[in-house]
């Protein structure tokens, strides 16, 4: 565990791997934290010089007042600023790695390190632009529900302070979690996690998003097609995303990397291998 000052505040982050080699960054989602990269941490930290950082306001990461730090363009300087601390000479390749939010920040991410981005590799998770997309369909509007009660100040923060423990796991267990679950899950950072939330959709409403041209380097989506959420995106929707664009679907739910580690690993050599076709699988 180690800690980096980034832009006045603490951010909290677990180190592995090869300080010589590329720099592997993984970005959690919501509810999680760094260590739901724990089943394929031992595969990237063996090719890979692993960072895994906690999110803002999820512990032991600072806390921000408002919205502003929680909000794409913020984190994306935050996450730039981690790089260039762990890589002062700004000369090492970064492989990106995200799920769930964490996808948001590593599509928005990408697009800022040009040259330097050797991969990107999303788990059930779309950037903003691509989210938006989604929303015309009334399909994924209605798996989508659960969203618009995060973006309520106060609602879901007073359920998740009072709801009882087995209720949260149960949430869980039905989009596929299948690792043993904190007893005692930190509900203060459950609630701070609502505001990366309202932090995008802020910048939504204010349509602060930027054009992006597509990314180049080779491009991997492993997407569990039971995800309760999320429907699985085509070739077609992400065409205009990226140029070099591999996607495989896997039988898990919401969290393949954990729910099925090893074809995961299997999948990732194969990819960094340069053994990924362009395709839907």
């Amino acid at each position: 565990m180690h800690h980096a000052k980034l832009r006045g505040l603490s951010t909290a982050y677990l180190e592995d791997g090869n300080p010589n080699q590329p720099i592997a960054l993984c970005l959690h989602g919501f509810p999680d934290n760094a260590h739901v990269w724990d089943p394929i941490a031992p595969l990237l930290s063996s090719r890979f010089h692993l960072i895994r950082p906690f999110n803002r306001g999820t512990s032991p990461s600072d806390d921000a007042k408002g919205l502003d730090r929680y909000r794409l363009q913020a984190l994306t300087l935050d996450w730039l600023e981690l790089i260039n601390q762990i890589d002062p000479d700004q000369k090492r390749k970064i492989v990106l790695i995200g799920h769930d939010l964490g996808a948001v920040m590593a599509w928005e991410l990408a697009s800022h390190l040009g040259n330097r981005l050797q991969n990107l590799i999303i788990f059930n998770g779309l950037s903003l632009p691509q989210m938006i997309s989604r929303w015309r369909s009334p399909n994924q509007l209605l798996k989508s529900w659960y969203i618009y009660s995060f973006l309520v100040p106060g609602l879901c923060e007073n359920t998740l302070l009072r709801i009882p423990p087995h209720f949260i796991k149960a949430g869980y267990r039905l989009a596929g979690y299948n690792l043993e679950i904190p007893s005692d899950l930190d509900r203060q950072s459950l609630t701070r996690g609502l505001l990366l939330y309202r932090g995008f959709a802020l910048d939504i409403k204010l349509k602060l998003l930027a054009e992006r041209k597509p990314l180049i380097s080779p491009t991997l989506i492993l997407w569990g097609k039971n995800d309760p959420a999320l429907n699985h995106p085509l070739v077609d929707e992400l065409k205009s995303d990226s140029t070099n664009l591999t996607i495989r679907l896997l039988e898990a739910g919401h969290w393949p990397y954990v729910e099925d580690t090893k074809t995961v690993n299997l999948a990732l050599n194969r990819f960094f291998d340069g053994g990924a076709s362009h395709a839907t699988h």
